[in-house]
């Protein structure tokens, strides 16, 4: 932040530490990507995830590449996916999060939309990375992946 010379700039910010948890998934071909606001990150909301998706994608094959969170490996998701036969989960290094076209997304997000800001609750930060991927072109989503 730039200042005044021999005066310190008032940054505002909070104590607490709320925070909005989002998971996301990006087709990278088709230039759709779908943003959830999640409680937390476990196999419960994982699941949740995962239906909502069956729901998007009613009769296609869906290979999903995923990072190697704990929840990712459950037994519950595992149990999920062999009852939905269509869903395959691939799982990307670990420490490889440039292999990850979702990932470009967040640090986008971040650059254009969150970083530096301060917000009055969750709700209004929600809104804001929200509102930023529902202005997002196809073809934006599809640079963004590294695919022209």
């Amino acid at each position: 932040m730039w200042g005044l010379k021999g005066q310190q700039p008032l940054i505002p910010s909070r104590t607490d530490r709320r925070k909005v948890n989002v998971a996301g998934y990006v087709n990278p071909l088709s230039g759709k990507i779908i943003v959830f606001r999640i409680e937390k990150g476990n196999a419960e909301n994982f699941i949740k995830q995962l239906e909502y998706l069956r729901t998007y994608y009613l009769r296609k094959k869906v290979t999903l590449y995923v990072d190697n969170a704990r929840w990712h490996h459950a037994l519950s998701v595992n149990k999920w996916l062999k009852e939905h036969k269509r869903f395959k989960l691939k799982f990307i290094p670990p420490y490889s999060p440039e292999l990850n076209p979702i990932e470009r997304h967040w640090w986008y997000l971040r650059k254009r939309a969150t970083q530096n800001k301060l917000f009055e609750n969750e709700d209004e930060c929600w809104n804001k990375i929200d509102n930023h991927f529902k202005k997002m072109s196809k073809r934006q989503i599809k640079r963004l992946c590294q695919i022209y």
